[in-house]
Formats: structure tokens, sequence, C-alpha cells
């Protein structure tokens, strides 16, 4: 109840009337437009994910930036790029994800870009292996006044977390977590909200109410568990048992299968795109590689969004046929 609550006063603080009405005219089109099966789009998205960087310490091995299989050049946004991105968008703009693939906090401007947007009046929130964090850094994320924090915590012990983290430490991450709160104590901040989020594999899901025994011990105001994401369905990480949130089953015959989608639409896609270091605009954090790129980004597709001949059309099939995209089959919203 607490999370709930810090997290309406944080977005109270940052709405207006523009972006409200934004809001309310945004789901209204898109609920007509997935009755109608027709694209009905005159407002504007209202979040948007930035990678900072698709360049990582660790090699977990369904990770595309991780296991050296993404097809993307690597490099860093420029400061200049995100600057412009956030002065086009944040009257309209209620959140801003700073994560895509990579570890955001290898970019050496990372704080200030934090604290440009948190200063726009967004909600930001971002996503780290926590192995950088060190009582310095946890201090400037805490003095950004940053939303939330995501740290990715994936085992109980050295042992089952560097199966999936190869290359990462867990006391490193717990440290990490117990330095930013306190940091958040010495400053007498709420912020960020700090979440922990494990991985259901199979190295985890026997241990998942210990996993947050320990995140809570450590510091974390909460604690949260997904579904992983498999490119090796008969990977030794795939979770054994059923969960309601896995997006793979197994048959009757022993195979592994992905779960159809339960969503015919997809409002992820009608409200926000994914902006790459490069600054290629994308629809969702599933377009890995950037194979359904928009357009690269500049003030002009902001003005022109929904006319936009690659974004009607990718839209327009979401509401008619979502199966046939094929990065939409491994996504279970």
């Amino acid at each position: 109840m607490r999370v709930f609550f810090t997290r309406c006063i944080a977005l109270w603080r940052i709405i207006t009337w523009k972006k409200l009405f934004n809001l309310l005219l945004l789901w209204f089109q898109y609920i007509l437009s997935a009755l109608s099966g027709r694209y009905i789009r005159t407002a504007r998205i209202h979040s948007i994910a930035i990678e900072p960087c698709n360049i990582c310490q660790l090699h977990c091995p369904e990770c595309p930036s991780g296991n050296g299989s993404l097809q993307r050049a690597k490099g860093m946004i420029s400061p200049s790029l995100f600057y412009d991105i956030i002065d086009t968008t944040s009257p309209y703009l209620t959140n801003l994800t700073l994560y895509f693939q990579g570890e955001p906090f290898l970019h050496p401007s990372i704080i200030d870009m934090i604290s440009y947007a948190v200063k726009k009046n967004i909600y930001v929130n971002t996503s780290t292996n926590a192995q950088c964090i060190t009582p310095e850094l946890a201090t400037s994320i805490v003095n950004t006044r940053l939303h939330r924090i995501i740290i990715s915590m994936d085992g109980l012990t050295q042992t089952d977390y560097a199966q999936y983290r190869i290359g990462g430490s867990l006391q490193r991450t717990l440290d990490a977590i117990n330095l930013l709160n306190k940091a958040k104590k010495e400053h007498h901040s709420s912020f960020p909200h700090i979440e922990v989020q494990c991985l259901i594999l199979s190295t985890t899901e026997n241990h998942l109410k210990d996993i947050r025994s320990l995140a809570l011990a450590a510091g974390a105001d909460s604690v949260t568990f997904k579904s992983a994401q498999f490119y090796h369905l008969q990977s030794e990480l795939m979770p054994q048992k059923k969960h309601s949130n896995n997006r793979y089953e197994h048959t009757a015959q022993g195979e592994i299968i992905r779960k159809a989608s339960r969503r015919r639409a997809c409002y992820r896609a009608w409200n926000s795109i994914v902006i790459t270091w490069d600054g290629k605009v994308v629809p969702c954090c599933f377009d890995k590689d950037a194979q359904y790129t928009y357009s690269t980004w500049n003030g002009d597709f902001w003005r022109k969004m929904n006319s936009n001949n690659n974004y009607k059309n990718l839209l327009s099939t979401l509401l008619k046929n979502r199966k046939s995209i094929p990065m939409c089959n491994n996504c279970n919203v």
C-alpha cells in the first residue's frame, strides 16, 4: 500500500491538465480503434523508453546484449540527442524509462540525464544489475530524485545467481541495495523507490519467499517476480513449475511451447515508443535489433508521428492481427 501511495504522489506532482487530457484521449482512441479494428488517433504517446547504452559488463545467457547476439552496433547515446528528446516530448510525457538493452550506469552522463528529466516533471525509472553502484554513486542517484530503480537479483546464493548473471556478484547487488537505502535515509528522501526484480528461473522458482526476505532485509522497498524471456526453449534455466505469469508451458508430450498472447491489440505499442542509443524509434522493448524501426528521431517525426506510414501500418496490424508480427509471439502482455 505504501508503494502505491508513493507512486501516486509522484504522479500527482508531474501531471498537468494537458497531460491528463492527452492520457484520456489516448485511452479513448485506443478503445475505439481496438473495437473497430481501424486506426483512429490524434493523441500523443505519454511514455518513452530511452536506451542510454547497449553495452553491459555481464553475460546473461538469454540477453542479446549479454550473450553477444545483439546485431545492432554498440554505443552510448549522446547527451545532446537525449536532451532534444526530453525537450520535445516533455509537455506530454508522464513516464520515462531509462533502459532498453545494456547497463544504464555505464553511461558517464547518466546522473545528469536523470536529473534533467526529473526537473522536466517526468516520472523517471531505470533498471540496473547494480554492479556499478558505489557509495558515491548511490548518493548521486538519490540526489537526482529518480523515482524508481529496478535492481535485478536473480538468485538466493552466489552459485544460483551466477548461473544467469554471469560475471556478477550477488553480494555486490545486496550492498548496492543497502547503499541506496542508506543514502535515502541520510538525505531524508522517499526516492528512488527501490524495487528488486527476480526472474523466475529453474534456479529461483523454489526460493521465491527467501529471495523476497533477503531483498527486503537489504533495504528494498518492494520485490517483484518476472517471467523470463527465453530464446533457447531447452535452456536448463527454464522454470519447471507452473507460474501465473510464465510465458511458456509444458505440453503433455514434454515439449515447451510459448503461450498464446492474451490480447488481440497492444496498448503498450499504442501509448509508448522505445528510442535506441543512436536514435532509432521502435515500437517496444521486444524489438531488440530495431527491425521495426519507425524512423530516426527528429522533431519532425514527433510532430507527424500519427501520420507516419511505418507507425500507422504497424499499429493497424496490431489492431487486426497481432500474431502476424514475429516479435509479438514471445510477449506475455
